[in-house]
């Protein structure tokens, strides 16, 4: 069975949000900013205690495509990743925690790279960091 290679497939973002108030807008600003333009964005608050769900509330109100948030007890981060699956409306799901920050072309490369490795079903990226002057990977 052959798949088509699909233009612009859409993308469901999820980000799981817990006590992350200090980097949520930076990170909210960065989905906001991806160059891949087919996205649909889902955050789960998990029950922060340090105002996290307003902020989010706010940023979304500025969302220039469609979001959600769902704010409601602590269930802890599986039992939260599992719902945001339950909840995928795109042909992929792309997911990052409240306090990382996605590089304005990761999405579309990243879509781009699945959308020609057919026989893919899962994709991941490297991780550099600095962390106090000595580099990991």
């Amino acid at each position: 069975m052959t798949q088509e290679v699909q233009q612009n497939p859409l993308v469901t973002v999820f980000i799981p949000s817990y006590n992350h108030s200090r980097y949520i807008q930076t990170t909210l600003e960065g989905i906001f900013a991806q160059t891949y333009q087919n996205k649909h964005l889902v955050v789960i608050d998990d029950g922060s205690t340090d105002g996290s769900p307003a902020i989010i509330e706010k940023m979304l109100k500025n969302c220039p495509f469609e979001s959600e948030l769902i704010v409601r007890p602590n269930k802890g981060v599986i039992k939260t990743l599992f719902e945001a699956l339950e909840m995928t409306r795109g042909k992929y799901f792309a997911s990052l925690s409240s306090d990382d920050l996605w590089l304005p072309s990761f999405l579309e490369h990243r879509v781009k790279q699945l959308e020609m490795e057919r026989a893919a079903n899962f994709g991941c990226s490297k991780l550099f960091a600095s962390l106090l002057g000595r580099k990991r990977i």
